[in-house]
């Protein structure tokens, strides 16, 4: 999807949130590169209580340079 949207769509930023008690989700979008940019406290309703949502994004600049350098697998 990444690169579709850097590479196809022509896009200059990707952006990404997750509810902040979802770990799971938080590891996924930093094991494809995005960065966290911040948190958001009480920004959505979820059923009778507000919850925090965690920010990540990544610029085509930082999906190029992804791209460029290899993967240490040490």
């Amino acid at each position: 999807m990444l690169r579709y949207g850097f590479e196809e769509l022509n896009l200059h930023r990707i952006f990404a949130t997750h509810f902040k008690d979802n770990l799971a989700s938080g590891k996924i979008l930093k094991k494809i590169g995005m960065r966290y940019e911040g948190c958001q406290r009480g920004h959505f309703r979820k059923w009778d209580r507000f919850v925090d949502l965690e920010l990540y994004g990544m610029l085509r600049e930082d999906w190029r340079i992804s791209r460029e350098v290899p993967e240490y697998n040490g």
